[in-house]
């Protein structure tokens, strides 16, 4: 079984959160008195234990003599600061061998710490480090302090400083060190046959949310059209706010679909449908990032070529207006050993992925990477987030908004309102590394039941999440809006098309956009086969330079700016025209510049130098004629040279790029071939320009 979207239904599966008071000196984070189960403990029967919630009593019959149940809820709890947790019990029911009490710092069935009591009067504390038992307590140890059959008997476990102290009913009973506190799962325990009954468990530490102010909000369903009686999971909305992907559990929880619904034009949504093989098979399927033109989408686990599932990891599907394409493998250096818990979120410009995983080093359980691809369709080692996003618990279902800058996660590392609250933290340069303190989105959002998988559209102020409480079912998909102070910052969509120069026939090419500030590449993306449309996000304040490219065409590109920065929403369209490659054709090298009467570039023409560049690049039998112009002003001689020296600064930077010499041939006309009017500078600007002709192909 694959574990790939086993992170999102893990999440979905636990639902078991906390609620909070607070105090001037101390913050009770769960005070449980067991008058509903608003928490999510379980309940249920397991063939051999009963479990039951009600009349303020958490019941547990065990029928047999083997074995051991546990039942936890997560509550984050700060390693370095004191706590205690107290719970009051009364076993009414008992063989020799059973036992009952609490348990705190659970990970698993191999890591945890335990405080149980006997009917006979013992008690005994272990620690279960990695599988290895450790007795804490040296075996079983009584005291007169422990009440027998039919009483209440109440434990308390309390750090101070650098020690644990463990009491029963309020004496004394056993100190030990502390040894540290990893994990955030804690409750109670039941071992061997034995019927026990819980009237309360409480935990405390003094905790402060870091917040904005609560905004006041409704999480609305998103009703029948996406929810079902049974958890629907995982929502994905697209950049552009048309298409909601999420996962519906199937087989008992045992594997999960993806479904899509679109946004009609009412502004509801259609009834959610499934999107069919190859993305859905018989395993947990999930889509985790989606293109802003809908056409490509990153999903957990990987494909076999037939596709069925291979594996853990990631892999990419492409839709071709009709079928969407087998999912390839995402291929990521060193990520062997994330865990058995991912999930990972695809920057809007393909360029940069957020990674939930397992690593070694790593500060928690499961931390927050980041990973940027190379030059040879892979991406490289992933790079740990650093401490302000990452603790030593978990951080899980990192969501990077269309700004780039945006990221909204979940963590059980932080004091809120329950495990697995959402927060946000902006990015603060572009080390990735450097982020502002995580804000715990408010309690609108988290509450004491479950809210996990945050997502929002560009330039919206509606988020979707998924939450247990109010929910038909198990769990359901919600939308909210949001104030100002959690939205992230405006973007560009640009949109347009590809179109043949000659025939005027739609291309399916490669769109590069760089910045024109730092030359930087600062996305991809593919136009559609069938009508040469494309769709990008431009998610900074900048200069863009946009680049089309396709084999056997001399890629055309265009610059534009953005600069309406995070105050409005900005829509600009492009028709990027591509020149057919062919044998005596002149084609003039767009955007280039030099200093005046030199042959020196200008820091703004490396784009459209690296544009010829990947021309000659793909089009390896490709020779051309390179061919210097300028205006007539001045002396004939001198612009004579001028232009070869122009032409001959153009190859050279081909051939330290790596391009033969041999391809390229050098000359110059100065203004002895003008194409426009010299008697006005507007138009005479149009003459001083470096041609190249094809005269090979």
């Amino acid at each position: 079984m694959g574990y790939g979207v086993q992170i999102r239904l893990f999440c979905c599966t636990i639902g078991l959160l906390l609620s909070y008071c607070c105090s001037a000196q101390e913050t009770v984070v769960v005070n449980e008195n067991f008058s509903n189960n608003h928490r999510y403990w379980f309940t249920g029967d397991k063939g051999y234990t009963t479990v039951t919630l009600n009349k303020k009593e958490y019941a547990i019959d065990r029928k047999v003599i083997s074995g051991d149940d546990v039942f936890t809820i997560d509550v984050f709890l700060d390693p370095t600061k004191d706590f205690f947790i107290e719970s009051t019990m009364v076993v009414e029911e008992s063989s020799l061998e059973a036992s009952a009490g609490i348990i705190w710092n659970y990970a698993d069935i191999n890591n945890f710490d335990i405080f149980f009591i006997t009917k006979e009067g013992s008690f005994k504390l272990c620690a279960l480090r990695y599988g290895a038992l450790f007795e804490v307590s040296e075996g079983f140890k009584k005291h007169p302090s422990i009440k027998g059959i039919g009483k209440k008997n109440t434990l308390r476990v309390q750090r101070k400083g650098n020690d644990y102290f463990y009491f029963v009913n309020n004496e004394q009973v056993f100190s030990s060190p502390f040894p540290g506190l990893s994990y955030s799962s804690h409750g109670v325990f039941a071992s061997a046959k034995i019927k026990c009954v819980f009237s309360s468990f409480v935990i405390s530490q003094n905790q402060q949310i870091n917040k904005i102010e609560d905004f006041k909000a409704e999480k609305k369903t998103l009703g029948a059209a996406i929810n079902s009686k049974i958890n629907d999971s995982a929502p994905l909305i697209s950049p552009d706010g048309s298409t909601l992907f999420f996962s519906r559990e199937i087989q008992g929880g045992h594997n999960s679909d993806i479904l899509m619904s679109k946004r009609m034009p009412s502004g509801e949504w259609s009834k959610a449908v499934l999107v069919g093989t190859p993305l859905n098979n018989d395993n947990y399927n999930s889509v985790i990032s989606c293109s802003p033109d809908n056409k490509s989408v990153l999903l957990l686990n990987t494909y076999a070529p037939d596709g069925r599932h291979k594996a853990g990891g990631f892999s990419i599907s492409r839709f071709d207006g009709s079928t969407w394409s087998v999912p390839r493998d995402v291929v990521i250096d060193q990520l062997n050993g994330y865990g058995k818990w991912l999930d990972a979120t695809l920057a809007a410009d393909n360029r940069t992925m957020l990674l939930s995983i397992q690593r070694p080093g790593a500060m928690g359980y499961n931390d927050l990477y980041v990973s940027f691809p190379d030059d040879k369709d892979k991406w490289q080692e992933p790079v740990n987030l650093g401490p302000t996003i990452n603790t030593v618990f978990n951080e899980a279902s990192p969501f990077l908004a269309a700004d780039n800058k945006t990221l909204y996660f979940c963590s059980t590392g932080y004091p809120g309102y329950g495990n697995q609250d959402i927060f946000m933290s902006r990015r603060l340069d572009d080390s990735w590394t450097n982020w502002s303190k995580p804000i715990n989105l408010g309690s609108s959002i988290n509450s004491s039941g479950f809210d996990a998988f945050f997502s929002i559209a560009a330039n919206d102020s509606t988020a979707y999440l998924v939450s247990n409480a109010n929910s038909v079912g198990g769990t359901d998909i919600f939308s909210i809006a949001l104030p100002q102070e959690l939205l992230p910052e405006k973007v560009c969509f640009l949109s347009g098309q590809v179109l043949d120069q000659q025939t005027n026939h739609p291309l399916q090419a490669q769109l590069i956009y760089r910045s024109l500030r730092n030359e930087k590449v600062r996305g991809t993306i593919y136009s559609e086969m069938q009508t040469g449309y494309f769709q990008v996000i431009l998610p900074e304040v900048d200069s863009y330079y946009i680049t089309a490219e396709k084999k056997g065409y001399y890629a055309q590109a265009d610059s534009i700016a953005f600069s309406a920065g995070g105050k409005e929403s900005v829509k600009k369209e492009l028709i990027l025209r591509l020149d057919p490659l062919v044998i005596g054709k002149s084609l003039p090298i767009r955007q280039l510049y030099f200093e005046k009467a030199k042959a020196v570039f200008l820091s703004t023409s490396y784009p459209a130098l690296d544009n010829l560049y990947h021309v000659m690049l793909q089009n390896a039998k490709l020779k051309i004629a390179i061919v210097g112009h300028t205006d007539n002003i001045g002396d004939a001689l001198l612009n004579q040279e001028l232009s070869v020296q122009r032409a001959e600064a153009v190859a050279a930077y081909l051939q330290e790029r790596g391009i033969e010499k041999e391809r390229m041939t050098m000359n110059g006309f100065g203004g002895a071939k003008p194409i426009a009017d010299n008697s006005k500078e507007e138009t005479r600007r149009l003459n001083r320009r470096v041609e190249f002709t094809v005269i090979e192909f």
